[in-house]
């Protein structure tokens, strides 16, 4: 079980809010701009510590676990995601040992294979700080591929495919969703059919905020 409850902060966004996610669902947040999805996203993520209510991680609370255990449990997909100034290797691998047959794997999954051709040391090519160099499309693949290969349990997407074209972004939000053994919670304005029909729930922020207690 992976309960949240956050409720009643200075200027709160959600009253008496209660949202239970299972382990290995997958759910999809969706509402307009300002319903709370990407707060959600970064409270569950660690982001935001000072909060009022509780958020557990199976029967642990949020306060007994530290950010480095956190990060351990939890892969987190933004719209800009960082780019190191390190190889693209470095990009992916984070430094880790990581046999070459299964980073090759999640390089054809996550489409980087066209732009490791054009650059000129290919995937030992240095990266400008913070990707200057990439395209916003190329980013997001390199922050997939990254993350498949962390192998983290739960994973966060926070419109992590908004510089994509749609063919693109379903086959890397189908990616993931598609993964048996992984949580996965999508922040998402355009949610398309293809990708809905892969989630175990959607839960429409609009609908939650404008009730005073709500329990999912």
């Amino acid at each position: 079980m992976f309960p949240i409850h956050y409720a009643k902060n200075d200027e709160p966004i959600f009253h008496n809010l209660n949202l239970d996610f299972l382990l290995q669902n997958k759910y999809i947040l969706t509402g307009d701009s300002a319903a709370g999805k990407s707060t959600i996203l970064n409270l569950i993520g660690g982001l935001l510590r000072n909060y009022q209510g509780e958020i557990n991680l199976g029967n642990i609370r949020y306060d007994q676990i530290s950010d480095h255990d956190l990060h351990q449990k939890i892969s987190y997909l933004q719209q800009d995601p960082y780019i190191f100034s390190a190889s693209l290797k470095w990009n992916l691998t984070l430094g880790k040992e990581i046999s070459t047959q299964k980073i090759n794997k999640v390089i054809k999954e996550c489409g980087l294979e066209d732009l490791i051709a054009t650059l000129p040391k290919g995937i030992d090519t240095v990266l400008d700080d913070q990707g200057k160099q990439l395209s916003g499309g190329q980013k997001q693949r390199i922050a997939f591929a990254r993350e498949i290969l962390r192998d983290t349990p739960i994973y966060l997407l926070d419109e992590a495919t908004s510089a994509l074209d749609k063919a693109s972004s379903i086959q890397l939000e189908r990616l993931i969703l598609t993964k048996q053994d992984k949580t996965v919670i999508m922040v998402t304005h355009h949610l398309r059919n293809e990708i809905e029909q892969l989630a175990n729930e959607v839960i429409n922020l609009n609908k939650i905020k404008n009730t005073t207690s709500e329990n999912i």
